[in-house]
């Protein structure tokens, strides 16, 4: 478990502004609830420490705003406060959302930018099983009354477009497979007029015994690859996987 804070603010570059989520952490403990260390393309978690007001933020933002490592940016707080950042690293998440729309920061510098000095307001926590994440989040929001955050409930929107794709690839492969079976199952009617002992199913010039080869390996690339999309979507929503809770003060 590890406190964090999340406020937002915009970073203004060149004339070009964007509305962020800045989630303030600590570097020596952020790699305890998330994948941020590993998802670095350039500089290090620990880069936050090392000049101030330090910020990471997304490769797909930095495109946007034409900034690398050692530009600085503005960053304006919600209460208005106008703070000059320096950028020390990027960050790839793979998700489009996070990876334009999300940017770290010290807890301290968060809380300036929130305009609240000390305030904790969420606490994330990475649990061995990801599955009873749902689960926890019910039993901490009712033993708290604090509003807990599962990490199926914060990918929903996620999770419905993986669940809409595998009905769409499940469709297309039922497709296939029904119409290879017709297709092997219908005999030429020139076979028919051949002996019996040398008919054969021809079907576009090619016999059943390669249409059905065919049709069995596309089927066995296509379930693999999704059960390798599958697997990788699975570990990316394990290692984010958290349940968060806001305090008031």
């Amino acid at each position: 478990m590890t406190p964090s804070v999340k406020t937002t603010a915009i970073i203004d570059h060149g004339g070009g502004r964007i509305g962020v989520t800045l989630t303030g952490i600590d570097p020596r403990q952020e790699p305890r609830v998330s994948k941020l260390a590993t998802q670095m393309r350039e500089g290090q978690i620990s880069d936050l420490s090392r000049a101030p007001n330090a910020i990471i933020i997304g490769e797909a933002l930095a495109e946007k705003l034409a900034v690398k490592p050692g530009n600085t940016v503005i960053l304006i707080g919600g209460k208005g406060t106008e703070v000059t950042s320096s950028v020390v690293g990027l960050f790839r998440s793979g998700m489009k959302r996070v990876d334009e729309g999300q940017i770290y920061g010290l807890t301290g510098f968060a809380q300036i930018m929130m305009g609240q000095s000390g305030v904790i307001n969420e606490l994330r926590l990475r649990l061995n099983n990801p599955l009873i994440a749902q689960q926890i989040a019910t039993q901490v929001e009712a033993q708290t009354g604090y509003k807990s955050v599962s990490w199926q409930e914060a990918n929903a929107d996620l999770l419905s477009t993986f669940a809409v794709r595998d009905f769409i690839v499940l469709t297309v492969m039922g497709a296939m497979l029904l119409t290879s079976s017709f297709a092997t199952t219908t005999s030429s009617p020139r076979s028919r007029m051949r002996s019996g002992r040398h008919r054969d199913h021809e079907i576009a010039g090619m016999r059943e015994y390669w249409v059905r080869r065919i049709f069995i390996i596309e089927s066995a690339i296509i379930g693999m690859s999704e059960s390798c999309s599958a697997g990788s979507s699975a570990t990316c929503s394990v290692m984010a996987g958290r349940t968060s809770r806001s305090s008031t003060h």
